[in-house]
């Protein structure tokens, strides 16, 4: 502990493994391309080799932020449980914004300042909410979350989570509680080491929706062209390529959840950009492969732990992009081409 943070461990009333960290035996196999090695010299983009460690944490009389699920112990940040934020995020107890919450019982914070977006929303939030319901139990416990989009309540459903003791947060609040429950899950330990834990709960997701159980032999391509943020400027080209293969191109955002989980259940391989859509890759049969292309200004582990959490293989290039404010790139559409070509030469997948 210091004078501005303050580690969750030092205010616990109690602290439970949810996953302890172990060894991963064996070796997945991961094909790093030229130019995102050259850039990776930490090698985060190879496969870890333990897996994550997550707690389950009580603590009382603390102050938590309803826009960033952020909490505060007598004035000082616990410094886990800030993820992922913006500097216009605020970290600090301010008064004019604090108010009781009166409910019974201990409060979990199932949320955080990227819970709207797709992956975090499921890789860290649900994990978070499934298994501090495991620890503490349903009954008991309030889960604290903003207001929720259909699809978030869907995923919930498919986890098998029925949240009925549920408080819908105002951003604008800062709540004093006198229990609360935290997993770091929410603080975004299983993002860069795989998580057989949050395997499970993805696992769950997938068996509560239909889907065959013929050998996984599609290959398909997970298409930006839905999004305003980080498009690549050539992306209807390589579609236009790939299409001529035989790649099935999907548009997550264009089907509902059991469409994903039916179409990616059948996949061998998942081609496509960084992005929320390859998220997907979590109903995937292991032995599947990812090959996601970037840009190399920020490359990002996170899919290559996705991957190796739900034994997959893992193929990555990144690719020269510009410094600009729309954050635009471009893959070489002919490199794109030749590892989908390998990719569909591929034997189909057996489920388990």
């Amino acid at each position: 502990m210091n004078g501005n943070r303050l580690s969750i461990a030092d205010c616990s009333l109690r602290r439970v493994a949810i996953e302890e960290s172990v060894p991963i035996p064996g070796r997945s196999n991961f094909e790093i391309g030229p130019t995102l090695r050259a850039i990776d010299s930490r090698g985060r983009f190879s496969p870890a080799p333990r897996t994550a460690s997550i707690e389950y944490f009580q603590v009382e009389n603390v102050v938590f932020d309803g826009q960033t699920g952020a909490v505060f112990k007598n004035g000082i940040h616990i410094s886990e449980t800030r993820y992922s934020t913006q500097p216009s995020h605020t970290f600090n107890v301010d008064p004019s914004r604090v108010v009781p919450l009166m409910e019974t019982g201990p409060i979990l914070i199932g949320f955080h300042a990227w819970h709207h977006n797709y992956y975090h929303w499921l890789t860290q939030c649900v994990p978070s909410i499934f298994w501090a319901f495991r620890v503490s139990g349903p009954a008991e416990m309030i889960c604290a979350l903003p207001h929720l989009a259909p699809w978030q309540n869907h995923v919930l459903k498919l986890a098998g989570l029925s949240v009925t003791n549920k408080y819908t947060v105002d951003l604008r609040r800062q709540y004093a509680v006198d229990q609360l429950v935290y997993t770091t899950f929410t603080q975004g330990a299983a993002t860069y080491r795989p998580s057989q834990k949050a395997r499970e709960v993805f696992r769950r997701i997938q068996a509560h929706t239909k889907r065959g159980s013929s050998p996984a032999n599609d290959v398909i391509y997970v298409s930006r062209l839905d999004t305003a943020t980080r498009k690549m400027r050539n992306e209807p080209e390589i579609i236009e390529l790939l299409e001529r293969e035989g790649v099935e191109v999907v548009v997550p955002g264009c089907h509902p959840l059991e469409e994903q989980v039916a179409k990616f259940s059948s996949a061998k391989a998942v081609i496509g950009p960084h992005g929320a859509g390859l998220t997907n890759i979590v109903f995937c049969e292991p032995g599947a492969t990812l090959y996601e292309i970037m840009a190399d200004r920020k490359p990002n582990p996170c899919y290559a732990n996705l991957a190796q959490s739900m034994g997959m293989n893992y193929w990555a290039e990144a690719f020269p992009s510009p410094h600009s404010d729309n954050e635009e790139w471009a893959a070489n559409p002919y490199q794109v081409l030749a590892a989908a070509q390998r990719l569909l030469a591929m034997p189909p997948i057996c489920p388990d």
